[in-house]
């Protein structure tokens, strides 16, 4: 069964520093029984309100969503091309050139590409409905994956004994990206852009691949009643969930900043480069 949730981003305004957020979220359903994951995600463009600074997530190599669009209907006029993460007809599986076709269901156990960078838009043409700023800022990206399941009515509820370890998203360390360890969780991790991200760069990639562990469908939880064993697909009906933020701050008193906007204690050298204290 396909199902569809859109998420759409608010900004947060913190003392001396304008901070962007953008949440991103794919769904697929996981069949215990079947070979395959299906999924769907209705194309969006991620708006906000701020007209001062603004980033772009890029996945593999295509803004998904953008800041500094008032409304999604005049980004789209503006010429912004932005769809959901993960969305059909954007999955390119590893070692292949060419997305793979709408209608091609999400593969368990196949490996994706999944190349996620930030992007510091300028205002020339059609970027500046890409959040297009002119200002050199500091990234921080808060990566999040965990299960839901239906509630019984209509909707979705997390599913905390599921195990987010089996959305096999890659990160990537050491390219200039590095993860703020005390802030990691079983389903969170927190990374930060040691590097000012002048206008029109973009970073390294912080994730390179994606797999869903094919334990989900083999997994199984045994009951016994009346003398009768009964296996049940524990991921059985299950949605994983993942999602992509990203803040920004801009480059004056980065450090001061950063402790505002993410409660964060860094450190700032002469050549700029960021590190967590």
């Amino acid at each position: 069964m396909k199902r569809i949730r859109r998420l759409a981003a608010s900004p947060a305004v913190t003392a001396g520093a304008l901070v962007l957020a953008v949440c991103l979220l794919a769904f697929s359903t996981v069949g215990g029984t079947r070979a395959a994951l299906t999924y769907y995600s209705e194309n969006y463009i991620s708006t906000v309100q701020m007209q001062e600074l603004g980033v772009s997530l890029m996945e593999n190599g295509k803004p998904v969503a953008t800041g500094n669009a008032a409304t999604s209907a005049n980004a789209r006029a503006d010429g912004a091309q932005a769809s959901a993460l993960l969305a059909p007809g954007t999955l390119i599986l590893q070692g292949q050139s060419q997305f793979e076709a709408a209608t091609e269901p999400f593969k368990i156990g196949a490996v994706y590409q999944e190349q996620l960078a930030v992007h510091n838009p300028t205002d020339n043409g059609a970027a500046a409905a890409q959040g297009a700023s002119n200002i050199t800022q500091y990234v921080r990206v808060t990566v999040t994956r965990y299960w839901v399941k239906p509630d019984g009515k209509g909707g979705l509820t997390k599913s905390p004994e599921l195990d987010p370890s089996l959305i096999g998203l890659n990160l990537v360390t050491g390219n200039g990206w590095v993860e703020d360890t005390a802030a990691r969780t079983g389903e969170r991790t927190v990374l930060y852009y040691t590097r000012p991200l002048q206008p029109g760069e973009t970073t390294p990639v912080f994730a390179d691949t994606l797999k869903i562990d094919p334990s989900v469908q083999v997994t199984v939880r045994q009951s016994t009643e009346a003398g009768k064993v009964t296996n049940t697909y524990v991921y059985d009906g299950a949605s994983f969930q993942l999602e992509v933020k990203v803040d920004a701050v801009q480059n004056h008193n980065v450090a001061d900043a950063v402790r505002s906007a993410w409660g964060r204690a860094v450190t700032v050298d002469g050549a700029g480069t960021l590190s967590l204290s």
